[in-house]
């Protein structure tokens, strides 16, 4: 007789189930406000996911998306007395004894903890943010069950077979969340990542800046941080009453993530506008739960793929994409060579910096590699996911700004040649800022000729050592052909004594810029002689060239 299993039925599933038929929406449809009451009664996990989705207007309708934006601060609070009493277990210490003043109306709620605002014993104003009780063990299971869910929709699919870009591997996506939400239930790692943060990416006295922590009361559970005043960027208006104009915040902004992005490798991996705030004298990030972070190596990789994709350059982009990407199957190079010159040759007639869409090429980008078997590492895929989400707070801040021009100054000006020949040509202020909208073709001749011309010194030193140790060695060995050999030594010969001169003059450019003494008015001696050498070896050459041609 065939025993009988009786399978005990989730509860949360059941809950779930519950919460579902309670909205009924087989009667109502799927309204914005239907689906965000919906969500905000599936607990934090989902209002997490719906988070993520309102800024998704790719994926959701704009209604959609607004209504979901709610979920960022139109939260439940958590009861007063739960809030002293995990501030007082996490501590040991009674409330009086850590404040002086401790207000119990919230400065605001999220999905995952509350925030108020104290002053402590010392006098320091702070804000100290306590996690909702029991939400960890309830999102660990929420995901659980979710991916389990996700098992049965991927139940069929070869992982061995390469899918296409539409085919979203939702165990992936939850395994990505999982990984996200257990680094923002720990306050610790928030506490070191607003530590870490404040230390390498922030100025003293400018205009950017963010709140620092008090170490002593901040735990798992709860974290602490000096009081940061003024209101968030959810209200657009915001900028005015304080005193800024939209245009200065918006590139401060643009400006500071872009710095954090590309100089430092440490970026602000959630920046929505409820985590950027506005006082009088300073604009603020608050909430590092999440950070990014990309290595000098893999940065380089990342400039790469984004001057050829300024350049137009289907070749380098490629060969930044093959050194970044991870492959999950066979790659054919000719092939991905093809789909991205089409990709380029799209965006072939922008005649503006500004009217190239860096998203759209990366969305593209990312579509192509998928297709060819190729994904980009977490750092990346979380840096495109931030940037987009920037992308959009500049916008609605500041529609007119060129985001564009903003990413190719910085790019630029991080080479001391490409900064000293716009600078020499009239483009670049000293200040630091372009004098006028570059068009495309001038951004691509910059960004080739420093390449080219910063790679020149180096070339020539190899091309002379290598002479030096008799490694360069040309054999040719021709017969009836003497006038032709002299003649092709003779250009040979002006043709080194012409790149020697161009490498004397582009190397004394390049030393004007540096602080070498003795000098004269300012300008290295060094450098004026190499003027002066290159200069004589040029007019050397271009009389012993007409010579030649007379004597023929």
């Amino acid at each position: 007789m065939k025993k009988k299993v009786n399978k005990k039925i989730n509860p949360r599933a059941m809950e779930i189930f519950r919460i579902f038929a309670t909205h009924n929406f087989y009667f109502n449809g799927l309204t914005p406000f239907e689906l965000r009451t919906t969500i905000e009664d599936l607990g934090p996990t989902y209002v997490k996911i719906g988070q993520i989705m309102s800024s998704r207007n790719d994926i959701l309708p704009e209604e959609y998306c607004r209504e979901l934006e709610k979920l960022r601060s139109d939260v439940v609070p958590i009861e007063i007395d739960e809030v002293k009493a995990i501030i007082e277990a996490e501590t040991g210490c009674r409330i009086e004894d850590l404040y002086s003043e401790f207000r119990e109306k919230p400065l605001g709620s999220a999905s995952m903890g509350q925030a108020h605002f104290g002053i402590l014993k010392d006098g320091r104003r702070v804000v100290t943010k306590v996690q909702r009780p029991g939400i960890e063990e309830k999102m660990l299971e929420d995901l659980k069950l979710l991916k389990s869910l996700a098992g049965y929709s991927q139940a069929g699919i070869d992982p061995d077979e390469p899918r296409d870009s539409s085919n979203v591997n939702l165990i992936e996506v939850l395994d990505e969340l999982e990984k996200v939400t257990i680094e923002e239930l720990d306050y610790g790692t928030e506490a070191a990542n607003t530590k870490e943060f404040h230390e390498l990416c922030i100025e003293e006295g400018a205009m950017i800046s963010s709140p620092e922590i008090i170490e002593e009361l901040s735990t798992k559970r709860i974290l602490t941080m000096t009081y940061v005043p003024g209101d968030t960027l959810s209200d657009l208006n915001t900028v005015e009453k304080h005193g800024h104009s939209r245009q200065e915040a918006a590139e401060a902004l643009f400006d500071h993530y872009i710095h954090q992005v590309f100089e430092v490798g440490l970026f602000h991996a959630d920046p929505h506008q409820g985590n950027i705030m506005v006082d009088d004298e300073k604009i603020y990030w608050i909430d590092f739960g999440m950070l990014g972070r990309i290595s000098s190596e893999k940065m380089n990789g990342l400039k790469k793929m984004i001057l050829a994709m300024m350049q137009g350059n289907a070749d380098d982009l490629v060969g930044a994409v093959l050194s970044l990407g991870v492959s999950n199957g066979k790659v054919d190079k000719a092939a991905l060579i093809e789909d991205v010159r089409e990709m380029m040759e799209e965006q072939a007639g922008a005649g503006q910096l500004s009217e190239v869409n860096f998203s759209a090429l990366s969305d593209t980008l990312q579509n192509i590699m998928a297709d060819h078997n190729l994904k980009l590492p977490r750092e990346y895929t979380l840096l495109i996911r931030s940037l987009i989400t920037m992308e959009g707070v500049i916008e609605e801040l500041y529609p007119d700004i060129d985001m564009a021009q903003v990413l190719a100054k910085k790019l630029l000006s991080g080479s001391d040649v490409a900064k000293r020949l716009m600078e020499m040509i009239g483009i670049l202020m000293p200040g630091g800022e372009f004098t006028k909208n570059l068009p495309m073709s001038v951004i691509k001749l910059l960004l080739t000729s420093g390449t080219q011309v910063a790679n020149l010194p180096s070339s020539a030193v190899k091309l002379v050592n290598n002479v030096a140790d008799g490694r360069l060695k040309i054999k040719l060995e021709l017969t009836g052909y003497e006038g032709i050999m002299e003649t092709v030594v003779s250009l040979a010969v002006n043709l080194v004594l012409a790149l020697f001169a161009c490498i004397l003059f582009i190397g004394g450019c390049i030393l004007t810029t540096a602080d070498v003494q003795p000098a004269v008015s300012g300008m290295p001696v060094v450098s004026i002689a190499a003027f002066v050498v290159s200069i004589a070896l040029g007019m050397f050459t271009v009389t012993r060239f007409r010579k030649q041609r007379t004597n023929k």
